[in-house]
């Protein structure tokens, strides 16, 4: 779903004219990463052996660096566990393969969810009274997003508005008028997901029964 928003974002920033190399740069290298990642964890996932022999190097590999920084713990990631679970997702992904028909609803549902997130940026600027090229939050956005996975902040904050308010700045967005638009989305953006996804959280727990603070 994001790789369909991001060519569309490549298609409005090539339309518009107004955003410099480096951003089409960062756009095009997104573009290449997201389908060269989806095509090889595709074809790590369609085989038991495949994907259980990769999870049990990289698993390892990820052991070794812990170990080398926290000695006392030779093992933190359990491989067992770690290839059951992967053994799991494998059969899975066979029984969604024989019908891709059963992927269209969460497809448009996180199509809608990612287009709901680029035009609340696109309604702050907005209300700042500055037109940006639809083209460019998408590509801040994705970028942002990208931070966000690794960072180890939670929400990737600090990490995720400075890297958006640099591609606005690249794309040709005052920062002046770039940072307190972005601090505006993230304040209403925490505002509206966080009360909700606890509600949504909670009542799931209840449903299953399942004590809080487990």
């Amino acid at each position: 779903s994001f790789q369909l928003l991001l060519g569309i974002g490549l298609i409005f920033l090539a339309i518009g004219g107004d955003a410099n190399d480096f951003v089409l740069l960062i756009a095009g290298s997104l573009a290449t990463l997201l389908f060269i990642g989806t095509t090889f964890v595709t074809y790590i996932v369609g085989s038991e052996k495949r994907i259980k022999s990769f999870m049990t190097v990289l698993t390892q590999v990820i052991n070794k660096i812990i170990y080398f920084v926290r000695p006392k713990h030779p093992e933190t990631i359990n491989v067992s566990r770690v290839q059951q679970v992967f053994s799991d997702l494998h059969k899975n992904y066979m029984k969604i393969k024989k019908d891709f028909g059963q992927l269209k609803k969460p497809l448009l549902f996180a199509l809608f969810a990612n287009f709901a997130e680029v035009s609340a940026i696109f309604v702050v600027f907005a209300a700042f009274g500055i037109f940006v090229n639809p083209g460019a939050i998408i590509v801040a956005y994705a970028v942002a997003n990208f931070a966000g996975i690794v960072s180890i902040l939670p929400g990737g904050v600090g990490v995720y508005e400075a890297l958006m308010t640099g591609v606005f700045a690249a794309a040709g967005v005052p920062a002046a008028i770039s940072i307190p638009v972005v601090l505006a989305y993230r304040v209403v953006n925490m505002s509206i997901q966080l009360p909700t996804g606890y509600f949504f959280y909670q009542k799931n727990l209840h449903a299953k029964d399942i004590p809080t603070n487990s």
